[in-house]
């Protein structure tokens, strides 16, 4: 039907002295966005191009016959609503496939976040260091169960409390403030730390600060290693 359309297009164009008609205009207009629909699917090769290829030539090819019926050069007739219908079920399908595919997608990337959240909270269990999460105040957040090894209080206890009531040094901690303001990042900054007994520990402390969403700094996370053999 397409080559059809050319011939009829040429030889109907020189019979009528190059004064082409409304159907000939609609035919032209047809065959180049094919021509761009088929090309952009084997450029960018993406999932459904079948499809989407494929109801765009029924659309087409539908158009091209109904015109070539209303002339009387093929007895086709009333061909264009079964080929929209066709092109939108066609549609419909894709629309389909790209949304279970969205949904498959969306489970895969839950998975994914359950996986890493179990994986960096068997980190956060385990580690020999203590790992902390705290306010730009001070206070406690969380912590990791090494704080029992490193000074003897219980995680519980210790997110009811401020640094400032672990730290030897009161000074040390706006040192170290100052330092992340400056920063953002402090590495191997050592100080002492008091225990529940009542025992000075020498740790180093590695810390970030935290922001949120709008990149707002919210608090301070880091590690803290026992240096006390050393």
């Amino acid at each position: 039907a397409i080559f059809y359309t050319i011939h009829l297009l040429f030889s109907d164009t020189l019979t009528m002295s190059y004064a082409p008609k409304s159907y000939q205009i609609l035919l032209l207009l047809q065959l180049p966005y094919l021509l761009y629909v088929f090309g952009r699917i084997l450029y960018y090769r993406r999932q459904e191009s079948f499809l989407v290829g494929l109801a765009t030539l029924i659309l087409v090819l539908a158009g091209v016959l109904d015109i070539f019926s209303n002339r009387n050069n093929l007895p086709l007739y009333q061909i264009i609503p079964f080929a929209f219908m066709t092109f939108i079920f066609l549609q419909a399908i894709l629309l389909s496939l790209r949304s279970s595919r969205a949904f498959h997608t969306i489970d895969q990337m839950q998975i994914s976040l359950r996986q890493s959240e179990h994986k960096y909270r068997a980190i956060f269990e385990e580690s020999q260091d203590m790992i902390f999460l705290a306010r730009l105040d001070g206070h406690i957040e969380d912590v990791s169960p090494a704080c029992a090894l490193i000074l003897g209080y219980q995680r519980q206890v210790l997110q009811t409390m401020n640094v400032l009531q672990l730290v030897v040094d009161p000074a040390s901690v706006t040192h170290l403030q100052d330092i992340l303001r400056r920063q953002s990042t402090i590495q191997d900054f050592e100080t002492q730390l008091r225990g529940q007994d009542g025992q000075i520990t020498d740790v180093a402390i590695t810390a970030v600060l935290r922001h949120n969403d709008a990149n707002k700094v919210i608090g301070i996370q880091g590690i803290v290693r026992d240096i006390t053999d050393k």
